[in-house]
């Protein structure tokens, strides 16, 4: 990869609440708040662009009628409109046509809620994760994590596919991962397939101004996951696309975090994320 002058701000917009025990092998029987951050990153040549958008308003528009209202009922969502990524970004003086691209990890409500607040930024995913989430609705929707009313009505037209991007060689400090799509053709800022939770799910390596950081979206849930090689409960195991996948993924990024401990890799919903967001330094 090439250093560039590349900025990370991570940002919270809400959480919905589940038992640790779910997340991770030997959790607690008790319930705690999973978070659900966006990322802004700033890039010299290519402006603003997010990781992710987090939870919006939308999401209690999106899940009021049935079978949708399914969704909330089992992931109760906590979420004040003040805390959009649009409306955290304009307390930063960033406008809703300042943010160029925005990176999809996966469409579930919680990477996407906030996708209609930029309706001039190209959306960039992976291809497969489209087509599994394209023209569903009801059930079939469900299933997949996914609430059709978050997805922008031109999200064809402003996409662009994460897969077709060149590929490039990663650095061995990187290994066990050894290849990425690169986004912005500078070696800036690297997707990598991190399948197995969402059909598609891709994460991001970036150098930063303060270090190299690797955004693993729910590729795990807490840090101790990939620290410890801990998985979820085997019932959490039935909303994930593709498990033998999930578990491969897991054991590489616990390989990885041994032989690179310098690397920040950052789960999306680990409350050491959010002391991350709170604590930037």
């Amino acid at each position: 990869m090439i250093h560039m002058e590349v900025k990370l701000k991570l940002f919270d917009t809400g959480y919905c609440t589940g038992k640790e025990s779910l997340a991770i092998k030997g959790g607690r029987a008790m319930p705690c708040e999973f978070h659900a951050p966006f990322a802004l990153i700033e890039h010299p040549q290519h402006g603003y662009c997010l990781f992710d958008t987090g939870y919006s308003h939308r999401f209690y528009g999106a899940t009021a009628k049935f079978p949708y209202n399914i969704y909330a009922k089992i992931t109760p969502v906590f979420h004040k409109q003040e805390n959009n990524a649009v409306n955290q970004l304009k307390k930063m003086g960033i406008q809703s046509q300042d943010i160029k691209n925005i990176i999809i990890s996966h469409f579930h409500a919680d990477h996407i809620g906030g996708l209609k607040d930029f309706p001039e930024a190209k959306l960039l995913c992976a291809e497969v994760a489209y087509i599994s989430i394209k023209g569903k609705k009801g059930f079939a929707a469900l299933a997949q994590g996914f609430l059709p009313d978050l997805l922008p009505s031109d999200f064809k037209k402003r996409a662009s596919f994460i897969d077709t991007h060149p590929v490039i060689n990663l650095d061995a400090a990187y290994a066990p991962f050894d290849k990425g799509y690169d986004i912005f053709g500078d070696g800036s800022v690297v997707a990598i397939r991190l399948e197995g939770h969402a059909c598609g799910q891709m994460g991001v390596l970036l150098e930063t101004t303060e270090g190299s950081y690797f955004l693993v979206g729910d590729a795990c849930w807490l840090n101790r996951s990939y620290k410890e090689n801990l998985p979820p409960s085997p019932l959490a195991s039935f909303i994930f696309s593709d498990q033998k996948k999930y578990s491969a993924n897991l054991r590489k990024l616990h390989e990885l975090h041994k032989r690179n401990p310098s690397l920040k890799i950052i789960p999306t919903h680990c409350s050491e994320t959010l002391k991350l967001i709170n604590n930037p330094r």
